[in-house]
C-alpha cells in the first residue's frame, strides 16, 4: 500500500509538469486542457501532430509516459462521462431572429434560475448563443448587454479535436 500524501505529491509534479510545459504545448495546438488528477481532457487543433505533443510530455520524465486515447464517432470517455462534439446550426434554432432584448431578458431570468436549469444545459445554450453572437458582432448599444452573460469568462470555442492524455508509470 503506497503513502497516503502519494496523491497530493503526484498532483504537485503533474502542475509543475504542466506550468514548465504549457507555452510549448500551446504552440504546437493545444487550446484547452484540463485535468483531474492525472486523467487530462485536451482539445487541439484539427491540424495538430498528436504524436509530437505525445513526445513533449514524455520527454519530461523518463519514468513517466502519457498514453492518448482520441475521439470516435465524436465521443470520448472521461471520468466515466461520455463527451459527444456536436455540430448545430444556429440558423435552425431560431435564436438568430430574437430581438436582443428578448433574448437578454431570457438569459437572465435564466441565469436566476440556475438551481432549476441544469447548468450543462445552460452553457449548451450559451455556447449556441456565442456561435452566433461572437464577441465581434456585439459592437452596438443593444448587442453589448449582452457581453457580460455570454463571455464573462475567457472562452474556448469547441471547433477542434478531443485527446485524452493519461500518464502511465515506467517500471
Amino acid at each position: 500500500m503506497g503513502s497516503s500524501l502519494g496523491p497530493l505529491f503526484a498532483d504537485i509534479y503533474i502542475n509543475y509538469l504542466e506550468y514548465k510545459l504549457k507555452r510549448r504545448l500551446k504552440e504546437n495546438g493545444v487550446l484547452y486542457w484540463k485535468r483531474f488528477m492525472d486523467d487530462c481532457f485536451v482539445l487541439v487543433n484539427e491540424n495538430t501532430d498528436i504524436n509530437k505533443l505525445l513526445d513533449i510530455l514524455n520527454s519530461f520524465d523518463v519514468d513517466m509516459q502519457f498514453t492518448v486515447e482520441t475521439e470516435k464517432n465524436n465521443s470520448i470517455s472521461f471520468l466515466d462521462i461520455l463527451i459527444t462534439r456536436t455540430n448545430i446550426d444556429v440558423n435552425k434554432t431560431g435564436l438568430n431572429i430574437l430581438p436582443i432584448e428578448v433574448l437578454y431578458s431570457f438569459l437572465t431570468i435564466t441565469k436566476k434560475h440556475m438551481s432549476i436549469i441544469r447548468v450543462v444545459q445552460c452553457e449548451q445554450l450559451l455556447n449556441i448563443l456565442r456561435l452566433q453572437y461572437p464577441r465581434e458582432k456585439l459592437n452596438n448599444q443593444k448587442s453589448l448587454m449582452l457581453l457580460p452573460i455570454l463571455y464573462p469568462a475567457p472562452t474556448v470555442f469547441l471547433s477542434s479535436s478531443c485527446i485524452l492524455l493519461t500518464p502511465v508509470q515506467k517500471k
